[in-house]
Formats: C-alpha cells, structure tokens, sequence
C-alpha cells in the first residue's frame, strides 16, 4: 500500500475546491482510504485528501475511481465519505437525515458566505446521523458541538432531528 497526499485549494468561483489533481492521480489506483484535513494558507481554505492506495488490479477499477473523483466539495465529502476507516451504515431514514443535513449545511454556508465545512465537519454530520439527537444536551454531548456550535446552529438542526424522527 502506498500513500500520497493531495491539495484541494478552495476555488470561490465553483463553489467547492478544484479537484483535477485528485481525479488524475486516482485514475488506475485502487483507494483503500481516504482522510481529509481542512486547513487555511493566508485565509484560503484547502482540503487536503491522504488517500492510502495500491496499483489497480484491473482497468474496471480504474474507472470506478476516476468515477468516484468529486467535480465540487458537496460531492467530494459525500464520495470521500464512503471510504472513511469507520462509516456509519445507514438505513433508509439515515441516508434521508443525512441528505437533509447535507443540503441544510450547503444552504448556511452560503448564507455565511463560508466553506461547507465551516458550518459542520464531516464528522459531526456522521455523528449527528449516528446519535439522532433530540434535545440540546444529547446535542451538546456529540463531539464538536460546544457552545457556539449549538447557540449558532443547534435549534435547527434539533429541528431537522425532530423532522427526521417524525418521518
């Protein structure tokens, strides 16, 4: 298994962060892992994809990961996402929770004017979709919710949890 590491920076203009790079250097290579970092380089945000791989072992898996490569950040979190070390298996109702959340955190952001990921981590979408949780202190007790996350966010997206349960 080898290991390479590669920038995404932030691109304003699409929304998302450029991904040609990780679609080139994907192609022919089976993804055993992928992890991101997000950072910022003189307020720029960067995605930063370590994508744990090995040679392809036929041209059908190459095309599965060219296929897989994201065209803007919503896509390449929701593919990215499949491949973590410790998904979390959805059923029906967690795969509409976790399509509302995304669609709920892509609205603010731009409402914010900031990255998806200002608004919610990957992570904390996971673990949002996980624990379903009900009231403010079940939200205050997810990892990564402090108190500004949940004074800023936390009655809606209680809201959607509840619409969710309801469902």
């Amino acid at each position: 298994m080898q290991v390479k590491v590669v920038n995404l920076p932030y691109r304003r203009e699409l929304a998302g962060f450029e991904d040609a790079a990780l679609a080139r250097f994907l192609d022919g290579k089976d993804v055993v892992r992928v992890s991101e970092y997000f950072f910022s380089v003189d307020d720029q945000p960067h995605l930063a994809c370590l994508v744990q791989w090995q040679p392809s072992s036929s041209s059908a898996s190459s095309a599965v990961a060219v296929e897989r490569a994201p065209a803007a950040a919503a896509r390449a979190t929701t593919r990215t996402r499949r491949a973590r070390a410790n998904p979390v298996a959805l059923d029906g109702a967690g795969a509409k929770l976790e399509a509302a959340l995304r669609s709920w955190r892509a609205g603010r952001a731009r409402e914010l004017g900031v990255p998806a990921y200002r608004v919610l981590t990957n992570r904390q979408l996971d673990a949002l979709v996980e624990k379903r949780p009900q009231v403010t202190e079940e939200l205050r007790a997810i990892e990564g919710f402090g108190p500004a996350t949940v004074t800023t966010h936390g009655e809606h997206l209680l809201a959607l949890m509840r619409g969710a349960a309801l469902d």
